[in-house]
């Protein structure tokens, strides 16, 4: 397998170049009683290319657009850490994937699903704004995954 893989899967360097940007309309807190919602519609496009490869097959260039909407519920629990409430967060979004960049990877679209918790130790910890670890589900057709992160805002 090694002859077969070598230079595409394993075994070969690469240096890539991308930028791009995106365009949001954001709300990011809307009251609802004890709840807070996050609103979010965001457009991405980013521009990527090879600048040092050395497999021709991995020399690409490429244009990558998405859009993306999200709802983010949270809610402070009875529970704190360095005198402030932790907050626990349920996120469900819808990522499309435009022009070529389905047909890159065998599909276009997904919904994540995702839950954790989230903490604001303004005053114990003042450089950290907001620190959150979380966990998420992605389905769509002929797709499913995870994700599990740690968020850290300075």
């Amino acid at each position: 397998a090694q002859s077969l893989t070598k230079g595409i899967l394993f075994n070969w360097d690469a240096t890539y170049a991308s930028y791009g940007g995106s365009f949001a309309v954001h709300n990011p807190d809307i009251p609802l009683g004890e709840f807070h919602l996050d609103a979010i519609v965001r457009y991405d496009m980013r521009h990527s290319m090879g600048i040092q490869v050395d497999e021709p097959v991995l020399d690409t260039e490429q244009n990558t657009e998405w859009l993306t909407a999200r709802l983010r519920f949270d809610r402070e629990t009875t529970w704190q850490l360095f005198g402030e409430p932790i907050h626990w967060l349920t996120d469900v979004g819808y990522r499309r994937l435009l022009g070529t960049a389905a047909d890159s990877i065998g599909f276009a679209d997904y919904w994540e699903l995702g839950g954790g918790l989230g903490l604001t130790p303004k005053a114990a910890v003042p450089l950290i704004h907001h620190a959150e670890l979380g966990a998420a589900l992605l389905i769509g057709e002929d797709v499913i995954g995870f994700s599990i992160g740690l968020s850290v805002d300075f």
